[in-house]
């Protein structure tokens, strides 16, 4: 399990230059159980006399070079690639290591005392407490999950590749509530909501991923169908919180085969994406993924990639279009337009990579980019 921790901390190509760490994994251990299972008739590697004293085999020690070899791979592991890993992570693998070192050395020197057992049930709670468990990620407000526990969890599902589906919720309204109400009335709503949520759903993997935006994963579905169907009618009927009655007016996002995005951040940014797509939209809306809409989301991500590149690289180009007076019978001005070509996508929309850019904070550096080009076209 130590060595299980210390694996968490490698990632990207890392994973794939280390494959053999986890065939390791898996191979020692079963030789190890084999040994030890060989051990009950052969006595190899320790037995106990007539007088129940615990006498060592003649191969004793492979038990502790056994300990010692993964000891030595976590430290290695850690020295390497301990930066890439959480502050607490780094802190209960070391706290884990020197546990179980202390135990097996005890035991060295006094063999009758059985001490690695009790050091690895201790550094397994350790671990357990430091990265599994939900306690540390709860919002303290309506007791869901919070993001940093989602990012941890969904990674871990979608690794596994496990097919789950995704319902989010985004209260639209909530400034307009807290304006008009205040955040009194206003949080107590997301409470009641949050509680709803968790009853209509029945499940526990629910997370509040930002401040109006709520999820809620569900394995199979039939489960899907149903929370959304209930969340539907639940949103429809106002809340009645000290003494107001306040509407919840939100953004029901469907997602089937959530696996299908591959990635946790990817998962959010097209929750965000078909958020965006109803924002008009003043009454609760239901909205279902769809191919359609899956298109729409990467072609969007594509031409956002494409932006960072054209902005660094200045990739735009611009068209003047001359203005017609009738009154003066004549071209009295041009205007400039900026525009950019993908090299697969063709044209972008001015409305779509303006947008991007908007959203993105780069949109200052295509107008001093366009304003450059129109100066030196002026000259």
């Amino acid at each position: 399990m130590g060595f299980s921790a210390t694996f968490r901390i490698i990632t990207g190509r890392q994973k794939e230059k280390y494959k053999w760490l986890k065939t390791g994994w898996v191979v020692l251990p079963a030789a190890m159980l084999l040994a030890v299972t060989a051990n009950l008739r052969t006595g190899w590697l320790f037995y106990f006399d007539q007088e129940g004293r615990f006498i060592q085999g003649s191969f004793h020690f492979l038990l502790y070079g056994y300990v010692f070899f993964f000891m030595l791979v976590i430290v290695a592991f850690m020295l390497l690639y301990g930066k890439t890993a959480e502050k607490e992570i780094r802190r209960t693998i070391w706290r884990f290591w020197f546990i179980e070192a202390a135990c097996l050395f005890l035991q060295i020197a006094a063999e009758r005392i059985l001490l690695t057992g009790f050091g690895l049930s201790v550094g397994l709670w350790l671990i357990y407490l430091t990265m599994n468990n939900p306690g540390e990620y709860t919002d303290s407000m309506t007791g869901l999950f919070d993001k940093q526990y989602f990012d941890k969890w969904i990674g871990e599902k979608l690794y596994r590749k496990e097919s789950f589906h995704l319902l989010a919720v985004d209260a639209r309204n909530m400034k307009q509530i807290n304006r008009i109400y205040g955040t009194r009335v206003g949080d107590q709503l997301l409470i009641r909501a949050a509680k709803g949520f968790r009853e209509i759903t029945d499940s526990v993997q629910i997370f509040r991923i930002t401040g109006n935006c709520f999820l809620a994963v569900l394995d199979s579905l039939t489960d899907y169908e149903k929370a959304r169907d209930g969340i539907e009618e639940f949103l429809k009927k106002p809340f009645f919180i000290e003494n107001e009655k306040v509407s919840f007016h939100a953004a029901i996002c469907g997602i089937m085969n959530a696996e299908k995005l591959e990635k946790e951040d990817g998962i959010l940014s097209y929750i965000e994406y078909m958020i965006s797509l109803i924002q008009n939209r003043q009454d609760t809306v239901l909205i279902q993924s769809d191919s359609k809409i899956l298109e729409g989301f990467r072609y969007e991500q594509e031409v956002e990639r494409f932006l960072q590149k054209a902005v660094k690289e200045d990739l735009f180009e611009v068209y003047y279009q001359p203005v017609y007076s009738i009154k003066n019978q004549d071209f009295i001005t041009l205007e400039a337009l900026s525009r950019l070509k993908h090299p697969v996508l063709g044209m972008i929309p001015p409305d779509v990579f303006i947008g991007i850019a908007e959203k993105q904070g780069m949109i200052s550096a295509v107008g001093c980019l366009q304003l450059h080009k129109v100066c030196r076209f002026i000259k």
